[in-house]
């Protein structure tokens, strides 16, 4: 297993709330919030902006089933969650379409697309931004207390080049 996996599967069994950014704090409340009434979200922003790791935590801290893409979803045929992630959705929207049926015939009550730009048609839509300068000195500054390899000094531009550039 290489060096980023196992440091992703290491994230992922340890992920919390506590270990979001202020900024995705916000983001999580306005998703929490929205999910309320809407059944159907979608979370957009840039490569590096966080939306996966997001994910992650709404799937442990509220019993929702992750999947890495919606080819994952369709394959699994059993329902483990009444509540739904799918990351990497496409844009198109037959796709959408036909996740949105599949979503249907299995009765989940809640959905949270993730994409990396806003998708088309009436979806509710949540955007993260890209990180600022000051979460990523946060991201830093928790590399330790998550166990994870000390982050080099240099300022990365996004999430995912900071996660990157501890291997």
């Amino acid at each position: 297993m290489s060096k980023l996996l196992q440091l992703i599967n290491h994230l992922k069994m340890q992920v919390n709330e506590s270990m979001l950014t202020p900024t995705q704090q916000m983001t999580l409340t306005s998703i929490l919030h929205a999910w309320r009434s809407p059944k159907r979200l979608n979370l957009a922003g840039p490569v590096g902006s966080g939306k996966t790791f997001m994910g992650w935590v709404l799937a442990k801290q509220h019993g929702a089933t992750f999947y890495s893409s919606p080819r994952r979803f369709k394959a699994d045929t059993i329902n483990k969650s009444n509540i739904v992630i799918i990351d990497q959705v496409p844009f198109d929207e037959l796709s959408q379409r036909e996740l949105l049926a599949e979503i249907q015939l299995r009765q989940i009550s809640r959905t949270l697309f993730i994409s990396p730009r806003p998708l088309p048609g009436g979806w509710t839509k949540i955007e993260l931004a890209s990180p600022t300068p000051a979460d990523l000195v946060w991201v830093q500054q928790q590399w330790t207390q998550w166990l994870l390899p000390t982050a080099p000094l240099d300022q990365p531009h996004n999430f995912w080049q900071l996660l990157t550039s501890t291997l």
